[in-house]
Parts: structure tokens; sequence; C-alpha cells
């Protein structure tokens, strides 16, 4: 069963980080940990209450599983204390800029060293209720995960999933090919592994009883998805992402890595290689 991993170091951000993954916790019924950092001296009453303040909920509704107390670097212990199947929600941890500069984003090392599905609510959370999912598609199987996962999630919370897909077409494409990229209908209709792909992820969304429409980009996958992800504003946006295991810490794309780190919104990433969670669909994702 998945479980949620809800992440504070005492910061601003990671607070944000516990209100919504309890919520999110409460939404699915499912059991969560609350791991909280001490990376500083004198920040341990703080850090246990905003555990106590924003997980009295669950612990009331018997979902709180425990609470730990870590003494050490932030990203070290979310990475330690993580489970395959455990759903990570993180948000920033408040490094100064120069830390920043030197050694990059945390959320860019958690999702190098991190198998499970990671949600990172980053500094713009327009509300807590789950309203609007964007679920970008890429087409590819090795996404299922991703949509599975955002299924489940809209379908608890009652939202509405738009499933995109960004399409980069080749100049020397034939012009009959081009056209079926100007229409999300005509798109659909053709007999590619993308286009089956799509349609399969539409049907088992729709027979999660989501409401969900279908948007068809042409362009740049980062600039398109940003572009609709600032169009709407969606609550959550879902992206997969596939991981190289031959380097010393799995490598996350490019594309994955910036719509985390510039959205500013809650973003939810799930790896292709990540294990199935109860009762999800089959469908597609990006990365």
């Amino acid at each position: 069963m998945l479980r949620l991993l809800l992440c504070t170091n005492g910061s601003t951000g990671s607070e944000t980080a516990l209100r919504v993954g309890a919520r999110l916790a409460l939404t699915l019924k499912l059991p969560a940990l609350a791991l909280g950092i001490l990376e500083r001296e004198g920040r341990r009453g703080a850090i246990e209450a905003q555990i106590e303040n924003n997980c009295r909920p669950l612990r009331e509704n018997g979902l709180l599983e425990s609470v730990r107390i870590d003494v050490g670097d932030a990203v070290r212990s979310i990475v330690a204390e993580a489970r395959p199947d455990d759903l990570t929600v993180v948000g920033p941890l408040g490094r100064p800029a120069w830390w920043r500069f030197l050694n990059g984003p945390s959320v860019r090392h958690l999702l190098q060293r991190l198998v499970g599905p990671v949600l990172f609510t980053g500094t713009r959370v327009r509300s807590e209720s789950l309203r609007k999912i964007l679920i970008c598609a890429g087409g590819l199987s090795s996404g299922d995960a991703a949509v599975a996962l955002a299924g489940q999630i809209a379908s608890a919370a009652g939202a509405e999933a738009t499933l995109m897909h960004v399409a980069s077409p080749h100049p020397a494409l034939p012009e009959p090919v081009r056209d079926q990229l100007t229409s999300p209908e005509a798109y659909l209709q053709t007999d590619t592994v993308y286009a089956r792909n799509i349609r399969r992820a539409l049907a088992d969304l729709e027979a999660r009883a989501i409401a969900v429409r279908f948007v068809l980009r042409k362009g740049d996958p980062l600039l398109e998805i940003q572009a609709e992800a600032h169009a709407t504003a969606y609550d959550l946006v879902a992206i997969g992402s596939h991981y190289s295991l031959t380097g010393p810490a799995r490598l996350v794309g490019d594309i994955t890595h910036r719509i985390v780190e510039e959205s500013g919104s809650p973003v939810l990433v799930v790896r292709g290689q990540s294990q199935p969670v109860r009762g999800t669909v089959s469908a597609t994702a990006a990365g």
C-alpha cells in the first residue's frame, strides 16, 4: 500500500508541504509518516509544532503512522527514510542563495536519488483542495504509473483532469501527417503508439468517472507544458519521468527538473518504474 512521507526541516515551504500532504493523505485515506529534520540547533520545538499543527487531522483519523525527528542534512534524511512505494511530499527547504548556487536546488538532489513518486509543493499553492489536475502524457507506456497515480488522486478528490500531449512535428513529415497534429480529434485517430496509449489513458480515466479533456500542443515539450500550466489555474501538475540506473545516481530528465523548479506550483513526479498503487489505471505520461 502506498504511504505518504511528509517532510519538514522547519522552513516555511516545509510547513506548506505538511499541510498539503496531510490533506492528500486524508483524501486518499492512506497512512502517513511525518519526518522532521533538525538541521540547525534550536529548531526542534518549531519542527514538532509544525508537525503537530498540520498532522493533527491525520492523528484524529488514525492515519498518522508515526513521527520521526532526525538530526542532519534534510536530503540525506529523506532519502534514507523513503521506501520505494512511498509518495514523498516535500517543499522548498529554505536553503540560502549561496547554498543553491554551489549545490543546486535541493529538489534536484531528491529527484535524482528517490525511486518512488515525489510531490514537490513549490511556492504557489493555489488551493488546498484539488479541483483541476494537469496530467502530461508523453504517449509511451513507461509513464503508466504517473497517470495511474494522478488518476487515483483525481478520483478521490473529485477533480477534473486535463490530459495533455505535446507533439514535436519534424519538418520532413508529409503534409497529411502534419495536418493531423493540428487537431486533437484527428491526432487521436492516428494509428501510432502515442495515439493508442493516449486513447487508452483517456478511457481508463473516464472509467474512474473523472471528467477529463484532451489537449494537444505542438512544439518544445518544456515550453508547452509550462504554457499550459500557466494558462489554467491547475492545482496539481503530474508528470512521468524516466531514470537511468547506469550512473552513480538515478538521472532524471532535464525537462522534469525544470518543470519542478520553475513552475512554483505543486508538481507530482512519478518514475516509469515506480511501484504500481492498488486499484490504479494504466495510462501514459511524459518526461
